[in-house]
């Protein structure tokens, strides 16, 4: 698969005040001043709150493919279209969308059920790698 090109990096001051929560967040995130930056623009930009910070970095996680890093931004975008998604199913149906605590709940479930399938996947790589060590130790 082609890589895609990234775009230029986007670069701002973010004044004493930003400057100063950036400063405060980074050691809270365990991450630099840059990407919590990075992180507070993917929140916006996804019309998510700073309240999901936790359960997007589990996502992010639970995302992840073998060998890569967690991408936050992409559990960002995840979220934001399963809340898109459902919330058009609610509406086409006659229901208000979700709430607040409503959206909490779908994103809790978001993140079970793919650190689940993370697991899964996990312990299935686990089996067939002692399936092959067992075949090559037979041999």
């Amino acid at each position: 698969m082609p890589q895609m090109k990234q775009p230029p990096p986007v670069q701002f001051r973010p004044g004493p005040i930003l400057g100063r929560w950036l400063a405060e967040l980074a050691p809270i995130w365990k991450v630099n001043e840059n990407e919590v930056a990075r992180r507070l623009a993917a929140l916006a930009a996804c019309r998510l709150d700073i309240g999901h910070v936790k359960l997007l970095q589990q996502l992010s996680i639970a995302l992840t493919a073998v060998g890569s890093s967690p991408d936050f931004v992409r559990a960002c975008y995840h979220v934001r279209t399963a809340l898109d998604s459902a919330n058009r199913v609610r509406l086409d149906l006659g229901n208000q969308p979700f709430n607040e605590p409503e959206t909490l709940a779908y994103i809790q479930r978001i993140v079970r059920e793919a650190a689940s399938r993370k697991k899964a996947r996990q312990a299935k790589m686990q089996q067939d790698q002692e399936i092959t060590v067992k075949v090559h130790r037979t041999q």
